[in-house]
Formats: structure tokens, sequence, C-alpha cells
């Protein structure tokens, strides 16, 4: 897995005009199929969702889901997750699986929903 992210403004434009999106109850997770081998992941929290401690620790919890999953659930691809207010209520768990079941939905050949 690469250590590569989305950070520039145009980058994270083009997997929300371009991409594919999938909605979850904590999440909504936009991907868009790349050129490059290892996929790249740009995390959003709001400021609306809580203060800078409560939005770390959720960019934290993304993260760590990403490390330990994401590269095997999809690859090639831009992903930007975006954190709904709701996963401030969420356990690691509960996040981790709704993640997991929204990027195996957006394997190459899936079709969006």
């Amino acid at each position: 897995m690469s250590n590569k992210g989305l950070k520039k403004t145009n980058e994270f434009k083009r997997v929300f005009s371009q991409g594919n999106r999938r909605y979850g109850r904590y999440v909504i997770v936009y991907t868009l199929s790349g050129l490059q081998e290892d996929s790249r992941v740009g995390f959003i929290v709001k400021k609306s969702i809580g203060k800078a401690v409560q939005r770390n620790k959720i960019k934290r919890r993304l993260r760590e889901i990403w490390r330990l999953k994401g590269s095997e659930l999809i690859t090639g691809s831009d992903v930007v997750i975006l954190a709904k207010k709701e996963i401030t209520e969420a356990s690691f768990a509960e996040i981790e699986e709704e993640l997991v079941r929204l990027l195996e939905g957006n394997k190459p050949g899936k079709a969006k929903q």
C-alpha cells in the first residue's frame, strides 16, 4: 500500500464529479478508478461534526480501517471517505463493518447504488 493520499482540491473535485458514490449510515464513499497501481485515499470530516478532538478521533479511526482493510478491498482507485454526523455515535467495529461493505461494493465491475 502506498502512503500517497489525495491532498489537492482538484483531486477531490475530480473524484466527486467523475466517481461512483455509495451511501452508508456513517460515511459516504466516493471512488474513481484510475491508472495508478495503488489506491489513494482522502478523508473529509466537516467542522459541523464536532470540535477538533472529535474530528481527529474520527480521522484516526478511518485511517486505521483503511490501513488494515482498504488496500485489500480496492486497488488502483482514488477514494474519498466523507464522514457523516452520525459517525460520532458509532463504535470502531460499526464503522469498520460499514466501510468494508461500501468498499466491497465499489470494486470494478459492480454497479453503482
